[in-house]
């Protein structure tokens, strides 16, 4: 049975039970398993060395490569020859230092000059793989390369990497150097990536004075990168390196040929303009913060931009919090804080507040007052809705902005005008847009009560009118009708007179009022009452 970490264990079924014969299957088994362990490496655990070979009993008793290694040329030719002796029992102090070691790559030493034939072996002190590493590499290649300074047409720095075929190296270069005139030196990075028969991926840090642009381009078949003259007596010391798979396990290299003080050359390709990134103060950077400005004196912070965007941008990532926060000097009071005359706030955004917005004087809008909930309130006395000049109209639209439906206008004489009805009440009565009044008081419309209760005058020409006023009054003929009783008069066939029988009735209910007879004609006075 296999030990479990290192402790033996005995097979399941090899105990005797009392006045049982012992079967002989587990017991064999047994007895066959306790040779096997016998036999086996005993591990390290149970007092072994859990291998069998000596290199193998090394690594478990968890010795090193070097020790093992050195514990092997006890038995090496070389070894034993330069110690003078077959076994370790013979090493004295100095023994190794004095003595002779024979190696064909380095030259026989002796004598204790280790470096004495270095310089006439083939490769000295190195193997040829770490000689190829460092073959050719001169003072300017391990370190920056220093330009001129105040180069007036500019800094071309030329390299010796590739440019012209469609693919090629990675690249970075880093440039520092002395503005002068800022008293803040230059500190750029620059990266890119030759492929696709163009300058990819690239990109500049900026720490230290910003340049004004950077240019990256094939001049003459090779990688160059230009800066315009920015400042008086600039100078710069840069260090351009391949970091694609060409140049891996070897020391960076500087691959800077020359920098002249040059334009851009002409004939140029792949020319490609880097986008800068300042530090601290870019949209490009990245912080954990916060980040703490604290001045003696005048301004903490300035931002400025020359282009249409903003100077200063703050946003929060945590929903329903704004970016920008200010206090005054003693954390009494905050938000966005002016100073004086000038702007406190100025923007074309919203402005969201969860108390009021005061202003000591007018709180003046280029555009539009929106009462996101519909409400507005003046003073406890009173509130003024008007212009800022004598002549102005005052709208009220309900439609949005832009909208003059159902807009209601105040004159600067006074006057009012409305496009639809004009309520009161609570809406029982209104003045209708065609100048009808309607109100419980008439019990409709007061046309309808002034046709229902006062007469009104005809002033019909044709004699055949069927149409008259309610309040209207005829004598009709040939009609003995009871008062107040109805009756329908008609239109007389003679032209001159209406009648209680024909063919073409008044319109309306008529009531007769009165009678009275003419000779043998019996006359009835007739009002129509609806």
């Amino acid at each position: 049975m296999p030990r479990v970490n290192g402790v033996y264990q005995l097979l399941p079924g090899v105990y005797g039970v009392p006045n049982e014969p012992i079967a002989s299957a587990p017991y064999n088994s047994q007895l066959d398993d306790l040779a096997k362990d016998a036999n086996d490496p005993r591990p390290v655990t149970a007092g072994g060395t859990g291998a069998q070979t000596p290199g193998d009993a090394l690594t478990n008793f968890g010795f090193s490569a070097f020790v093992k290694s050195l514990l092997g040329k006890a038995s090496d030719v070389l070894f034993r020859t330069a110690i003078g002796a077959d076994d370790a029992t013979n090493l004295t102090k100095g023994t190794l230092p004095a003595g002779r070691i024979s190696d064909a790559s380095h030259g026989q030493l002796s004598g204790g000059n280790l470096h004495a034939a270095a310089t006439g072996s083939t490769h000295g002190f190195m193997s040829p793989a770490d000689k190829t590493k460092l073959d050719g590499l001169i003072e300017k290649n391990l370190t920056g390369w220093v330009s001129g300074r105040d180069f007036t047409n500019g800094t071309l720095i030329t390299t010796s990497i590739p440019a012209a075929a469609s693919d090629g190296e990675a690249f970075l270069i880093e440039i520092v150097g002395n503005s002068y005139g800022s008293s803040v030196p230059f500190d750029i990075k620059v990266q890119g990536y030759l492929y696709g028969n163009a300058i990819i991926n690239h990109g500049a840090l900026s720490t230290g004075k910003k340049p004004t642009e950077i240019w990256l381009f094939n001049a003459g078949g090779f990688l160059c990168c230009w800066l315009p003259y920015m400042e008086y007596w600039q100078g710069f010391t840069v260090f351009a390196s391949i970091v694609g798979y060409s140049a891996t396990d070897r020391p960076a290299r500087n691959v800077v040929t020359a920098i002249t003080n040059s334009a851009k050359p002409a004939g140029r390709t792949k020319e490609v303009s880097v986008p800068i990134t300042q530090a601290a103060l870019s949209s490009g950077a990245a912080f954990t913060g916060p980040i703490d400005i604290l001045v003696p004196s005048g301004k903490a912070l300035q931002a400025m931009t020359n282009g249409a965007d903003y100077a200063l941008f703050g946003r929060s990532l945590n929903s329903g919090y704004g970016g920008v926060l200010g206090y005054n000097y003693n954390a009494t009071k905050y938000g966005i804080l002016g100073y004086a005359s000038d702007y406190s706030f100025y923007g074309s955004g919203v402005i969201y507040n969860a108390g009021e917005i005061r202003s000591s004087t007018n709180i003046v809008s280029d555009g539009y007052l929106w009462a996101k909930n519909g409400q507005v309130y003046g003073s406890a006395s009173s509130l003024v809705l008007g212009t800022n000049g004598s002549g102005g109209y005052v709208y009220l639209r309900p439609n949005g902005v832009g909208s003059s439906s159902g807009e209601f206008l105040v004159t600067p004489g006074g006057s009012v005008q409305a496009v639809g009805h004009v309520y009161s009440g609570s809406g029982a009565a209104f003045l209708h847009t065609a100048g009808d009044v309607y109100g419980p008081t008439w019990g409709g419309y007061l046309s309808t009560y002034l046709g229902n209760y006062y007469a009104q005058i005809s002033k019909t020409s044709n004699r055949d009118e069927t149409v008259f006023p309610v309040g209207h009054w005829l004598i009709v003929r040939d009609a003995a009708t009871s008062r107040n009783q109805g009756l329908t008069p008609y239109l007389g066939s003679s032209g001159i007179d209406y009648r209680t029988g024909g063919s073409y009735p008044l319109s309306g209910s008529w009531y007769a009022r009165g009678h009275f007879s003419s000779g043998s004609d019996n006359m009835t006075l007739a009002q129509r009452v609806a």
